[in-house]
């Protein structure tokens, strides 16, 4: 069922525009947004530069209001229920922000981590992109905690840790022992507490809703995830650059989207059996675009920052003999083939309910976002 808001956006597409619009080529509508009114080219422009389907529908939704207060046949009635909802719910995920700065705070990153990026506003727009419908507070702080723990591993593989360091922690956290996790020294250890703090807090969360079975998936998402950042420095350390399909094979696994996943259908209870869990196991088709689209437009977007790993751009370079520009080029066909994967994944019919895939679609819109400028 459409919001209040998602009703707004689709009422100012008249039938005569969007028939029109369907049979231009994009040069086409940018000429025609010159020659608009300026409240229909902003529109036009916005359109081209943030489709609908590529955008999280919370932005989307704000990004419109504004479109419609300046529409002459606008219903103010729809417009006043629309800012009411939008705000109604930005009040509870402020809330939730200020839950997720203070487990910052609590656990001393800044200062125990000072290498680590301070990202927890960042990561919560992640995850409110994933689902922000107020009942998943509760599994939107907890993975946004877990997202903000798992920045700063990323940052300790990437530019900080040494080899054994990295790979004392990588040893401890496959043993999931307290024990072993107190053998660690400084940094490594506050790290590993806090992985076993927060997983035992799913573990008790999924006990309380008789879901104590999706646990084991949520630790080998995390278990693959660590893995995969070894994998990566240890390419770094010994000077090797892999082919760009040796390189996808790990990077797809540290986009971090199957932990997140994972947990989220923990949170969406009896929706997500067991045999969604054991369907996401298999990397289905759907989980693979996901990945393509978080990890090459993360690449695109920051390669020419990372020192730590060549990214896709420079594996696919060397690969193929080809210039930055060319493989982007590439890159661009491979992205729209992914996003069509996506598509054709949610209208077949699945083993598993199609408003679980609605969150792998939602974090592609959240790359997309993020990613795209």
């Amino acid at each position: 069922m459409l919001s209040l808001y998602e009703a707004a956006y689709l009422r100012v597409h008249k039938e005569d525009i969007l028939e029109e619009a369907l049979s231009f080529s994009t040069e086409h509508l940018k000429s025609l947004a010159k020659k608009s009114s300026p409240h229909l080219a902003k529109q036009i422009t916005n359109a081209l530069d943030q489709s609908f389907n590529k955008f999280p529908p919370r932005l989307a939704a704000r990004t419109y209001i504004s479109f419609y207060e300046e529409d002459d046949s606008r219903n103010e009635t729809l417009l006043n229920f629309a800012k009411l909802d939008f705000n109604q719910v930005q009040v509870f995920h402020k809330q939730e922000i200020s839950q997720i700065a203070r487990f910052w705070e609590d656990n001393k990153f800044s200062s125990e981590c000072s290498y680590g990026r301070e990202r927890y506003v960042e990561v919560y727009t992640w995850i409110n992109s994933l689902f922000n419908e107020p009942r998943y507070t509760q599994w939107r702080i907890i993975i946004s905690k877990i997202l903000v723990l798992i920045s700063v591993v990323d940052d300790t593989f990437d530019a900080y840790g040494t080899p054994q360091e990295l790979q004392c922690l990588v040893d401890a956290l496959k043993r999931w022992e307290i024990g072993a996790v107190d053998e660690l020294q400084d940094y490594t250890k506050l790290i590993g507490k806090t992985v076993l703090v927060i997983f035992y807090e799913i573990a008790k969360e999924a006990r309380k809703i008789g879901r104590s079975f999706c646990f084991p998936y949520a630790k080998d998402a995390l278990i693959a995830l660590v893995n995969g950042y070894h994998a990566e420095t240890k390419w770094y350390h010994d000077g090797y650059v892999p082919t760009f399909e040796e390189y996808m094979s790990v990077a797809m696994k540290t986009s971090t989207f199957e932990v997140w996943l994972v947990i989220s259908f923990i949170g969406m209870g009896k929706m997500a059996g067991r045999e969604a869990f054991e369907w996401m196991q298999k990397d289905p088709r759907i989980m693979k675009a996901l990945n393509v689209i978080g990890r090459l437009m993360d690449d695109i977007a920051s390669h020419k920052l990372k020192e730590h790993c060549p990214s896709s751009v420079e594996c696919y370079m060397k690969q193929h003999g080809l210039s930055e520009k060319l493989t982007l080029k590439e890159f661009e066909k491979i992205l729209e083939d992914a996003w069509k994967d996506i598509n054709e994944e949610r209208m077949r019919p699945t083993a598993i309910p199609g408003d679980l895939l609605v969150l792998h679609l939602n974090i592609a819109r959240a790359s997309y976002s993020f990613y795209k400028h």
